[in-house]
């Protein structure tokens, strides 16, 4: 994907007056040094917000069209491409296959397309679910990759974005209380729910509209699905009824989580407000 040379030289500029900004208001010694450190943190920051919001709209668009537009067909897998990636963790190549799939339209047409992940596991005559548009000729596949997809793309552009505002208000000299704040209670009452709702909506889903799995497997879908709705009620229960979950010290160097009522949060922080 090729970038115009404008984006890039705005984006370099940006991120500059960004890490000036910041190392200001820091009022650490500015040594190349300290640019180079903050400078990276902050380029890092831009550049996986503006990749995690693409990438999500993009989702966002294909989950659109498969939902008002295109044909499901099942698609066989024909071929499949293979190409060897280095894990780190285990300190060995891994061989991922890209499948090529085929199938044949209700226009009497036989279309071959290749999809757009790899697996460490395909063999010919898989297969997949798939959308099919006539008019973009594009292929979506369907299931758990681009539930998946979706709810990947959606968290990174929500952990970014939030990153993004933060330094913006922080290069700008703003006040950061209120964002803490948000921050926090967009993590306890948002973000975690969040993950723990979307991973059980995706193991219903596997166990009622993925592939074909044996009866043990469903099983084993089935306990974990259980499992996971009774500790998502009891952790929306607990959370909205006793406010944000804290870390609180009971002695040298140990530490446990507590609970603590909004109400006892808000007393302490007027009391703090006077005593300042």
């Amino acid at each position: 994907m090729a970038i115009d040379p404008i984006y890039s030289t705005a984006f370099i500029l940006a991120t500059s007056i960004f890490t000036i900004l910041v190392v200001k208001r820091l009022g650490s010694q500015s040594g190349c040094i300290t640019y180079g450190y903050i400078g990276l943190i902050l380029f890092s920051i831009n550049i996986f917000f503006i990749f995690s919001g693409s990438i999500f709209i993009s989702t966002l668009k294909d989950t659109f069209t498969v939902l008002v537009s295109g044909e499901n067909y099942t698609a066989t897998v024909s071929s499949y491409s293979k190409e060897e990636v280095y894990d780190s963790d285990e300190d060995k190549y891994e061989t991922m296959y890209t499948p090529t799939v085929s199938f044949n339209t209700k226009y009497g047409q036989t279309i071959e397309r290749e999809l757009d992940f790899s697996t460490t596991d395909v063999k010919l005559g898989d297969t997949y679910k798939i959308n099919y548009n006539k008019l973009d000729d594009k292929v979506i596949t369907l299931g758990f990759m681009l539930f998946i997809k979706l709810a990947g793309t959606f968290i990174f552009c929500f952990i970014f974005s939030f990153l993004f505002i933060g330094e913006l208000l922080f290069a700008f000299n703003k006040n950061m209380d209120t964002y803490y704040s948000i921050v926090k209670k967009a993590g306890f009452y948002f973000f975690l729910p969040f993950l723990m709702i979307g991973f059980d909506a995706l193991l219903i889903y596997g166990l009622l509209n993925g592939n074909e799995v044996t009866f043990w497997v469903s099983l084993v879908l089935v306990f974990f699905i259980v499992v996971l709705t009774l500790a998502i009620v009891g952790y929306l229960k607990t959370t909205y009824a006793k406010g944000v979950p804290v870390i609180v010290q009971v002695a040298p160097n140990r530490w446990v989580g507590d609970w603590k009522e909004e109400e006892e949060e808000e007393e302490e922080e007027e009391s703090f407000d006077s005593y300042s």
